[in-house]
C-alpha cells in the first residue's frame, strides 16, 4: 500500500503539475516518512512479544502492551510533528535551500500522518496476533482512496501540492482513527473509548 501510494502520487504530481512540483513535495514527504521509519523500527519488537504473550493466553498483558506502546509512540511522535508544524519552513530552507522553504507541506503531512505513526505499534501487535490481514487490506483501500483523491485534487480542484498532502493523508487518518480501534476491540477485547482515553 505504501509503494502504491508513494509511486502513484509521484506520477500524478508529474503528470498534472510537472517535475518541479514533485521536488517541492518529495522533500517534505521524505522528511516526514523518516518519522515512520523511526517508529516502525522501535515497534518491530512488539510482534514477537505479542506472539509470546498469545501463546500463554495472556490477553490482559497484550492489552497493557498495546496501550503502553501506543501511548509511548504518541509521546515520541508528537514533539517531532510539532517541530515540523512550527519550524517546517526553516528546516526545509536549511536542508534544501530557500526555493524549498514552504512550511505548509511539511505541516500538513506531519499532522496528516500523526495517526499513522501513533498506530504503528498497534499494527505490529496485530501482526503478533496473526490478525493483521484486515488492517493490511484497510490500509490498501485507504491508499487507493488517497490516489483517487489526488486525481480529484490535481485534475478537478487544481489545489496543487498542498491539496495532494491533504488527499494522501486524509484516508489514512480515517482508517487509523476509526477502523483500526474497532479491529483492536475485536481481537483484544479492548473498548474503543478506553483505548483512546488510556
Amino acid at each position: 500500500s505504501n509503494l502504491l501510494l508513494n509511486q502513484t502520487t509521484s506520477i500524478l504530481i508529474i503528470a498534472y503539475t510537472g517535475p518541479a512540483a514533485l521536488a517541492l513535495f518529495a522533500r517534505p514527504r521524505s522528511l516526514v516518512l523518516h518519522i515512520n521509519t523511526l517508529v516502525s523500527k522501535m515497534a518491530m519488537t512488539l510482534t514477537p512479544t505479542t506472539s509470546s504473550l498469545q501463546s500463554t493466553n495472556n490477553t490482559k498483558e497484550i492489552r497493557e502492551l498495546l496501550i503502553t506502546s501506543v501511548r509511548y509512540s504518541f509521546y515520541i511522535v508528537l514533539p517531532i510533528v510539532l517541530v515540523l508544524v512550527v519550524f517546517g519552513d526553516a528546516l526545509m530552507q536549511l536542508w534544501m535551500g530557500p526555493r524549498y522553504a514552504n512550511g505548509l507541506i511539511p505541516a500538513i503531512l506531519a499532522i496528516g500522518y500523526l495517526a499513522v505513526f501513533v498506530q504503528t505499534p498497534a499494527l505490529n501487535i496485530l501482526a503478533g496476533l496473526n490478525a493483521h490481514g484486515r488492517a493490511g487490506i484497510a490500509r490498501f483501500i485507504a491508499s487507493v482512496f488517497s490516489a483517487g483523491l489526488t486525481v480529484l485534487v490535481l485534475g478537478y480542484f487544481k489545489w496543487g501540492i498542498a491539496g495532494v498532502a491533504v488527499a494522501i493523508t486524509l484516508p489514512l487518518t480515517i482508517m487509523n482513527v476509526f477502523y483500526l480501534p474497532l479491529l483492536i476491540r475485536q481481537r483484544v477485547g479492548l473498548d474503543v473509548r478506553q483505548y483512546f482515553l488510556s
